[in-house]
């Protein structure tokens, strides 16, 4: 499987944990220059994006990753850290399949999510 993820601190920590359990995760600096990998690829159902649940409108390596993702329709694994009254994210993909995962977590959990996905 192809993990793709930015360099902010949830998805390294989150990333860091991947590599752990021997999976590759490549962090892109600039997912809109770095699209050839998901046009050139022949299985973009073996992929998979880990965004940060909450997009901040202001970072636009999170907001072009997840335009690459409905474009691509490459599967999206979102975190997010365990909160009291936690809100509703602003947006969710339609196009593409998704889901959540409150970290830090578990490796089972991880595994579990990881081939779901």
């Amino acid at each position: 499987m192809n993990i793709y993820t930015i360099d902010v601190p949830l998805c390294k920590e989150f990333g860091l944990m991947l590599k752990k359990m021997n999976k590759q995760v490549t962090f892109l600096e600039d997912p809109l220059n770095q699209s050839l990998l998901f046009q050139e690829s022949t299985d973009l159902m073996k992929s998979l994006f880990i965004l940060p649940l909450y997009i901040s409108k202001d970072s636009w390596q999170q907001t072009s990753l997840f335009a690459l993702a409905e474009t691509y329709e490459i599967p999206i694994l979102f975190i997010y850290k365990r909160a009291l009254g936690i809100e509703t994210p602003l947006a969710l993909p339609e196009r593409t399949f998704y889901e959540t995962m409150a970290v830090p977590a578990d490796s089972v959990e991880v595994r579990i999510k990881l081939k779901s996905l």
